[in-house]
């Protein structure tokens, strides 16, 4: 999955935002890997515009913001932590810890999904989830989410080609 960005050096960051969107916000000014992005403001129209349909917040601390722009040539995910928690409307009422947000290109659907089922996967692990919040380096962060989401999702592409 060449065209997937995601847990590489500059896509984890903490955020000292508590409302859902200012932490967008926040997160999409400080991850480096969007610099390459020309019109930034379109990436952060997109998520907000999608979350404002919807909140995406999942649950157990957890947000899957996304959002589609052609501003962006492949799918990136990026990962910002608040220790202190993010009022998100999650269907639990608890605040989020962890904001995954997936930036995607509008045809490249077929990667959003593979990347939304591994991180869900991933991120439901209640051990794992304790493990990357008692960590305060954001590079080690990446380096193990970059692990597991590699692990999953080539676990997720044998299963979908066995079944084809």
């Amino acid at each position: 999955m060449e065209t997937i960005c995601c847990f590489e050096r500059g896509t984890v960051e903490t955020l000292s935002s508590n409302c859902k969107f200012d932490a967008i916000k926040e997160l999409i000014s400080k991850v480096s890997i969007f610099g390459t992005i020309k019109n930034i403001q379109k990436l952060e129209e997109a998520v907000i515009c999608r979350e404002k349909l919807q909140s995406t917040g999942i649950g157990n601390g957890v947000a899957i913001a996304h959002g589609k722009t052609d501003e962006v040539k492949k799918t990136f995910v990026v990962l910002g932590i608040s220790k202190t928690g993010i009022e998100y409307d999650s269907p639990d009422g608890k605040p989020v810890n962890f904001l995954f947000l997936i930036a995607n290109p509008p045809e490249k659907h077929n990667h959003y999904l593979s990347t939304l089922s591994t991180i869900a996967r991933i991120i439901s692990n209640h051990s794992f989830r304790n493990e990357i919040l008692s960590i305060n380096c954001p590079r080690e962060i990446e380096k193990r989410f970059h692990k597991a989401f590699h692990y999953y999702i080539n676990d997720f592409h044998k299963i979908a080609f066995r079944a084809s």
